[in-house]
């Protein structure tokens, strides 16, 4: 999925949060689809593993799905509709206490991703507060002695190699691709700041975000609010590049 497409989900420009209820609507429909999954390769003579929850949760429906001899349609249908039932509702036959463990899959998962996502947009907005910070101080106080950057670094809470990176820069940044995937082009903006970046870090979140894009776009709702974000701490970074210049000099 290409990079524009994925920034022009409607965020409000206020909003630095992500929004659970897409994911746990997208961990739900996981869940389901694991189920279905399962069944399919059973069918095929296939042996695949899934998750504790997801093998705990079919073998509760196994045997009704044996007898029954559901497909096509018919069998997406059925699962997904226990899938979706929600705890309020009599658990549907022959299910029972099946629904604990949809629920606790999707409360996890959403905790999981949510949190991975989360985590990353409060970093990138404290790390601008930051840098702000640190640009009030130069310019409030022109005579302040220039200490070493990694000894502005560590005082000021910032990542080790950030400023040299940045009095290097000479205002460009590597930007994504417009045809890049959404993995892709989070690191190439995380890799700006941090210098180096893991993507197997969060190659899962990613995935399941891929796996639910077309109904379920939490992927692409992160990274509006992500660029958002870069967006600003780059500009706080022009302002710390003209400082550290002025200070060079």
């Amino acid at each position: 999925m290409a990079l524009m497409f994925l920034l022009t989900s409607d965020i409000p420009p206020e909003t630095g949060t992500v929004d659970e209820t897409v994911i746990r609507a997208a961990m739900r429909e996981e869940f389901a689809a694991r189920l279905l999954e399962k069944y399919r390769s059973e069918r095929s003579g296939e042996v695949r593993r899934l998750d504790y929850l997801s093998e705990r949760a079919y073998m509760k429906i196994r045997s009704h799905l044996i007898e029954q001899q559901r497909q096509g349609a018919d069998l997406d249908s059925w699962i997904r509709d226990r899938c979706a039932a929600r705890a309020a509702d009599p658990a549907p036959a022959p299910t029972g206490d099946f629904q604990e463990d949809v629920r606790a899959f999707v409360s996890g998962m959403t905790i999981e991703v949510r949190d991975t996502l989360q985590n990353e947009l409060d970093d990138l907005q404290r790390l601008s507060e930051k840098l702000s910070e640190l640009n009030t101080l130069f310019e409030t106080d022109p005579t302040r002695k220039l200490l070493s950057y990694s000894t502005l670094e560590k005082k000021h809470g910032l990542p080790a190699g950030l400023l040299r990176r940045i009095r290097l820069q000479n205002l460009s940044w590597t930007e994504p691709n417009e045809k890049a995937l959404p993995l892709q082009s989070f690191l190439t903006w995380k890799k700006n700041i941090h210098g180096r970046t893991d993507p197997d870090a969060y190659a899962f979140v990613f995935d399941l975000g891929a796996r639910h894009a077309e109904r379920y776009p939490f992927i692409g709702e992160f990274l509006a609010l992500y660029r958002r974000a870069w967006d600003d701490f780059r500009q706080l970074a022009r302002e710390t590049h003209a400082i550290l210049l002025r200070r060079s000099e």
